[in-house]
C-alpha cells in the first residue's frame, strides 16, 4: 500500500496479515462467479482503504463457504487492520460485522446484513454498526 501526499510516494507500507489469505493463486480474467467465489475461500480481497485523523484502515475479505446455508448466501469473513500515517500497523485483522462503508466522527461504520444471518431470511434487513476509532488503534 503506498501513502502519498499529493503526487508523491512518502512511503510503502506491508498490509500482509494473518487473515489477509493468498495462496499464489492468480485470479484468471473472465473466471466465472462460482469460481472467484471458489477462489476467495483461500484468499482474501483487499475491499477498502479509509483515512482518518491518526491513520489508516485497511479492509479485506474471504468468503466463509463452510458456514454457508444450503441456498443462503455465501458468509464473508470481514476483517480491518489500522495503520499510523508512519506506517506502522495498529491492530491486525480485527473481525468486523459487515462491509466497512465508511469513516467520520471518530468511527468507522460498517454494514451488518441481519439477512445473512439466517434470523430474517427472506427480508431486506441491514443494520449499519458503528465501530469507534480508538478501539482498532
Amino acid at each position: 500500500m503506498g501513502v502519498c501526499a499529493g503526487d508523491s510516494l512518502l512511503s510503502q507500507v506491508s498490509v500482509a496479515s494473518p487473515q489477509l489469505l493468498l495462496d499464489g493463486t492468480p485470479v484468471v480474467p473472465g473466471m466465472s462467479g462460482a469460481d472467484f467465489v471458489e477462489w476467495t475461500r483461500a484468499n482474501a480481497t483487499l475491499d477498502g482503504v479509509f483515512a482518518f485523523a491518526g491513520g489508516f484502515a485497511v479492509e479485506h475479505r474471504s468468503s466463509a463457504l463452510e458456514d454457508r446455508e444450503p441456498g443462503g448466501p455465501i458468509p464473508k469473513r470481514v476483517h480491518v487492520s489500522t495503520y499510523g500515517w508512519d506506517g506502522v500497523a495498529k491492530r491486525m485483522d480485527i473481525p468486523v460485522p459487515g462491509a466497512i462503508i465508511g469513516v467520520g466522527d471518530g468511527m468507522l461504520y460498517a454494514v451488518d446484513d441481519v439477512s445473512a444471518s439466517g434470523s430474517h431470511i427472506g427480508s431486506p434487513r441491514i443494520r449499519v454498526v458503528e465501530l469507534p476509532l480508538h478501539e482498532l488503534r
